[in-house]
């Protein structure tokens, strides 16, 4: 539905108030015959809901994904407590679930049946994937961003809400990195971590922390003889990345639902013009004409018929008109 916009030329001064957001409506879940309670992965808040439960103790699951239950579909990311899991909670976990969903203003569904429906996840499946609690470390000082440290510790502070640890990069070989299976590195300024520093990391990651680098704290990690991690660059990840390039172009169009030049395609003469999905160099070098060819020969499938031009100067062409259709094939000897 489209709808139209309205241009009011007068300042309005009455009937205004300042904006509110809607009420959330609060109520006792109805916890009859319920076996688990889900919160869908489509609301960004159910991440800051999972980690607190996990914060206190309540085991808590994510699908990995599209499910349904009691003829309500739930999106990959859905958080699921599910009560079996929780049977020997010391407490009561459904009022844990309630309180929790308050605070981060989240909308909890009880669920009664865990089958689903023909080929989708059934509770208790390979798909509901267990949660550890995340314990975090955010790197701090040295070179670091304050701009990018404030933002990733207002998300973890804000939209989380649990316990973090601030870890000083000028005294991070002091610290016990076991206390943490997270550690986050802001965006860098400046400087570097040492070596010592980058070992005791490395072996931190091999004995499954998660490490999340964020920017310019990144090439530290990746470059060198012995990188900490695999991860590469995008310009350092392929050998031609201009082949990348045109495979992810290609790719994206193929799922276009509409062709934009249809008639071109359908049109039975050769085009004056050819659009190519790169940057035409100028002038035109023998290597640009070599990938020019490369892409068009990709338009020339065996099988297809094409308007050739003939050699009328040629012992070959005799008989021939200048113009003829030919059938192309493959052949390792011929280059049609």
């Amino acid at each position: 539905m489209v709808l139209k916009h309205l241009l009011y030329p007068n300042i309005l001064k009455k009937n205004i108030e300042i904006y509110k957001p809607t009420a959330i409506h609060e109520s006792q879940l109805n916890t009859a015959q319920a076996i688990a309670f889900v919160v869908d992965g489509a609301n960004d808040a159910s991440v800051g809901f999972a980690a607190r439960l996990l914060e206190q103790g309540v085991q808590v699951r994510v699908i990995d994904k599209i499910s349904e239950f009691d003829d309500k579909q739930f999106s990959r990311g859905s958080v699921i407590v599910s009560l079996y899991d929780n049977q020997f909670f010391q407490g009561n976990v459904i009022q844990l679930i309630e309180n929790t969903a308050k605070e981060t203003l989240v909308s909890v569904q009880p669920i009664k049946s865990g089958l689903g429906d023909e080929d989708l996840p059934d509770i208790g499946g390979s798909h509901f994937k267990i949660l550890k609690q995340p314990k975090i470390a955010i790197l701090t000082h040295g070179g670091i961003s304050s701009y990018d440290y404030g933002a990733v510790w207002h998300s973890i502070d804000s939209n989380l809400g649990i316990r973090h640890s601030h870890l000083d990069s000028n005294t991070i070989d002091y610290k016990d990195l076991r206390r943490y299976n997270t550690l986050v590195l802001p965006d860098r300024y400046y400087g570097s971590l040492s070596k010592n520093t980058l070992s005791s990391i490395d072996a931190w990651v091999k004995a499954g922390g998660t490490l999340i680098a964020i920017d310019g704290s990144i090439k530290e990690l990746i470059d060198g003889k012995e990188p900490l991690s695999q991860v590469k660059q995008l310009e350092d990840s392929f050998k031609d990345i201009h082949q990348f390039d045109i495979a992810l172009q290609r790719e994206w169009l193929s799922q276009q639902s509409e062709i934009k030049n249809l008639e071109q395609v359908w049109q039975h003469n050769a085009p004056e013009e050819i659009n190519y999905p790169w940057k035409n160099d100028k002038p035109v070098t023998d290597k640009e004409l070599i990938k020019r060819d490369k892409w068009l020969s990709q338009f020339m499938p065996s099988g297809a018929i094409v308007a050739s031009r003939t050699d009328q100067k040629h012992w070959l062409t005799f008989g021939t008109p200048p113009i003829m259709p030919v059938l192309i094939c493959k052949s390792s000897n011929i280059d049609v």
